[in-house]
C-alpha cells in the first residue's frame, strides 16, 4: 500500500515538473508565435498590395489599349473623309468639262472630251467605312464582367482556404490537448490542472504546427542552394558576396542604351526607366537597335572588379540579365532573344516562379516571387548572382559561375504587358 501511495505521489511530482517546464517554455513560445504570425502579416500586405498593383496594371492596360484603338479609329475616319472629299473634287472637276460640251464646238472633240469624263461610276457608290463599335463594346464589357466576377470567386475561394488553414490548426491543437490530458497518471487528482492549463497549451500546440511553415518563410535559399549547384559551372563552391551589405560596396547604377531600345520602349529618369508603351515611339534607325524583341540594354561595359546593382519592375512577367555586346539586334529568332544563346544570360519570371536562361537552356529556380532584384556580377571571377531584395535584406535566388571572355551589359526584356516598367535603382 506504501508502494502505491509512493508511486502515486512520484507520478504527481513527475506531472507537476513537466508543466512547470512547459511554463517556463511558454514566453518563448509565444514570442514564436508572434513573430510567424508578424510575419504572415506582413507577407499578406505584400500580397495584397501586389494584387492591387496587378489590378491597376491591368486597367492601365485596357485604358492604353482603348486610347490606341480609339487613335486608330479617328485616324481611319478622317482617312475616309479625305478620300471623300478627293472623290468630291473630282466630281465637280468632271460636272464642270461636261459643262463646257454645252458650247457649240466641233463633233470629234465632244466625243473624245465626253469618252474622257468618266462620271460617276469611276467612283463607286459612296459608302460609310466606319468600324461599327456595337460588336466590340460588346466584347470588351463581357471580357470586363467575367473578370469582375472571376475575381470575386476567387477572393471567396482564397478566404475560404485560409479559414480553413486556420481552422484545421486549432481544430489539431484542440485533439493534442485532450490527448495529453488522457495520459495523466491520475485523473481525479490531475483533472483541475488539466483543465486550467488547457487553454495555455494551444498555442504551444498551434506552434508546433505552424513552425515548420515558418521556418520555410525564414529560410527560402534552401532550396535554391539546390539549383545553384545545376547551374554551376567550374566549382560547387558558392563565391557570390551573402549579405546586401558586403554587396553594396560595389553599388553601381548602369543606364539604358536608347540605341539599343525597342521601338515600343519609352525610356525616361535619366534613361534608368523603361517603360512598355502601346505607341512607337519612333526612334531613329540604329544598327544596335532590338527589332523584333521587346529588349533593351545599358551604355556601360562592366569588366573586371564586381559590380552590384538592384531593379524594380511591374507587369505579369520580366527577363533580367547580362549579355555580350555582340548579341543579334535584328534577327526574330534565338540569337537576339535576351538568355536564349551564348552571348547572355537571364533571370526569368514566368508569372508563377523563377528560372534561370542560359544558351538556350532553362533551370528552373525554388525561390518566391520578388519585384526588386539585386544583380552581383565579378566579370574577372566569372561570378553572376540574382538575388530578391526586401526590406534591405537580399536573398540568393542563384548563382552562375562561369568564364567571361569579354565585357558584359545588363540588360532586360519586357513582355506583352503595356504599362509594365523596368528601373534601375538608386543606390545609397
Amino acid at each position: 500500500m506504501e508502494q502505491e501511495l509512493s508511486r502515486k505521489k512520484e507520478n504527481i511530482q513527475r506531472s507537476v515538473q513537466e508543466r512547470e517546464r512547459i511554463i517556463q517554455t511558454l514566453p518563448q513560445i509565444f514570442q514564436a508565435n508572434k513573430t510567424a504570425i508578424q510575419r504572415l502579416q506582413t507577407e499578406n500586405l505584400e500580397v495584397f498590395g501586389d494584387v492591387m498593383k496587378n489590378v491597376e496594371l491591368m486597367s492601365s492596360q485596357v485604358n492604353e489599349l482603348l486610347r490606341a484603338y480609339e487613335a486608330s479609329c479617328y485616324h481611319r475616319t478622317e482617312g475616309h473623309g479625305y478620300k471623300l472629299q478627293e472623290e468630291i473634287r473630282q466630281l465637280y472637276k468632271q460636272d464642270a468639262e461636261l459643262h463646257s460640251l454645252t458650247k457649240p464646238q466641233d463633233s470629234i472633240q465632244f466625243l473624245k472630251t465626253l469618252d474622257t469624263t468618266g462620271g460617276v461610276d469611276a467612283f463607286g457608290n459612296p459608302q460609310l467605312d466606319i468600324v461599327h463599335l456595337e460588336s466590340v463594346v460588346s466584347g470588351i464589357r463581357s471580357a470586363l464582367g467575367a473578370f469582375r466576377v472571376g475575381l470575386h470567386e476567387l477572393c471567396k475561394g482564397s478566404l475560404t482556404n485560409i479559414f480553413r488553414a486556420v481552422n484545421d490548426a486549432q481544430n489539431t491543437a484542440t485533439t493534442n490537448n485532450a490527448q495529453a490530458a488522457e495520459k495523466c497518471p491520475d485523473p481525479s487528482h490531475l483533472q483541475g490542472a488539466s483543465e486550467n492549463t488547457a487553454p495555455e497549451m494551444t498555442p504551444a500546440s498551434s506552434n508546433s504546427d505552424s513552425k515548420p511553415k515558418t521556418t520555410s518563410l525564414q529560410h527560402p535559399t534552401a532550396s535554391s542552394a539546390n539549383s545553384e549547384k545545376k547551374v554551376t559551372s567550374l566549382s560547387t563552391e558558392n563565391l557570390a558576396p551573402k549579405s546586401r551589405e558586403e554587396m553594396l560596396k560595389f553599388r553601381f547604377e548602369p543606364t539604358m542604351d536608347p540605341n539599343s531600345a525597342y521601338r515600343h520602349i519609352r525610356l525616361s529618369d535619366g534613361d534608368r526607366k523603361a517603360s512598355l508603351r502601346a505607341e512607337n515611339q519612333n526612334y531613329p534607325q540604329h544598327n544596335e537597335r532590338f527589332v523584333y524583341w521587346r529588349q533593351v540594354i545599358c551604355r556601360e561595359p562592366l569588366a573586371g572588379s564586381p559590380y552590384y546593382w538592384e531593379v524594380e519592375w511591374t507587369g505579369q512577367k520580366v527577363t533580367i540579365g547580362v549579355t555580350y555586346k555582340d548579341i543579334g539586334r535584328s534577327p526574330a529568332d534565338d540569337s537576339s532573344r535576351l538568355g536564349h544563346n551564348e552571348f547572355s544570360w537571364s533571370l526569368y519570371w514566368s508569372g508563377t516562379a523563377f528560372s534561370l536562361w542560359h544558351a538556350g537552356k532553362e533551370t528552373a529556380l525554388a525561390a518566391p516571387k520578388a519585384r526588386r532584384i539585386g544583380v552581383f556580377l565579378d566579370q574577372q571571377a566569372g561570378v553572376l548572382a540574382f538575388y530578391r531584395v526586401s526590406h534591405n535584406q537580399a536573398h540568393q535566388i542563384c548563382c552562375v559561375e562561369t568564364e567571361f571572355s569579354r565585357a558584359l551589359y545588363p540588360g532586360f526584356r519586357f513582355w506583352s504587358g503595356v504599362g509594365s516598367t523596368i528601373t534601375i535603382c538608386q543606390l545609397d
